[in-house]
């Protein structure tokens, strides 16, 4: 490996947007995965907002440690318009161990740094924890210019069942979602 590493852990495991030379399972320690991050844009509207997924502080992260191609000199440029550097997010160097599915990517297996997205929290729609059923509502409910925050969700936990791991969290997060998206569902305010 080569060329820089972009740890994955949301949409840019499965739509990264830029040539990736390899893909690695990787563990991300000292942040968790979290729908902190309101979407009026991508994921949602002003009319249907939606959320979508950043890093907070504590616990550990599943995802992929993307090599960016290095004669592409303009791929980290891009990725950090993607992912709103300096406005939504900021770009970190972080450890991340690796392997080739979640089983192999322990503690003791071989670690790199690599560049990680982290939400500005001044950010406007920076929303931290929101109490469930609002999130369960804005996933079901939340559609935008990118598809719908529940799209996003079930191509997370797909991607995470393809790696060899799965988030009890975010697979109850999807049915409930799912749930009350379905025609017919019974729909309470948040």
């Amino acid at each position: 490996m080569n060329g820089p590493l972009i740890f994955a852990f949301g949409s840019l495991m499965w739509r990264p947007e830029v040539d990736v030379r390899a893909r690695h399972v990787a563990l991300l320690r000292g942040w968790h995965r979290a729908y902190c991050m309101m979407s009026t844009k991508g994921r949602g509207s002003e009319a249907q907002p939606g959320v979508m997924l950043g890093l907070l502080p504590g616990g550990e992260t599943w995802g992929y440690a993307l090599e960016l191609d290095p004669a592409d000199g303009d791929a980290l440029a891009r990725m950090d318009e993607r992912e709103g550097e300096g406005r939504a997010n900021r770009r970190v160097m972080l450890p991340i161990a690796l392997g080739d599915s979640a089983q192999q990517a322990s503690p003791r297996a071989p670690f790199r740094h690599a560049w990680v997205y982290v939400p500005c929290v001044s950010f406007n729609n920076y929303v931290g924890r929101l109490p469930h059923a609002r999130l369960v509502e804005l996933i079901a409910t939340g559609v935008g210019e990118r598809g719908s925050s529940l799209d996003y969700l079930q191509c997370m936990v797909r991607c995470l069942t393809q790696m060899g791991h799965e988030e009890a969290a975010c697979t109850h997060l999807l049915a409930e979602a799912e749930a009350l998206a379905a025609p017919g569902a019974v729909r309470t305010p948040a």
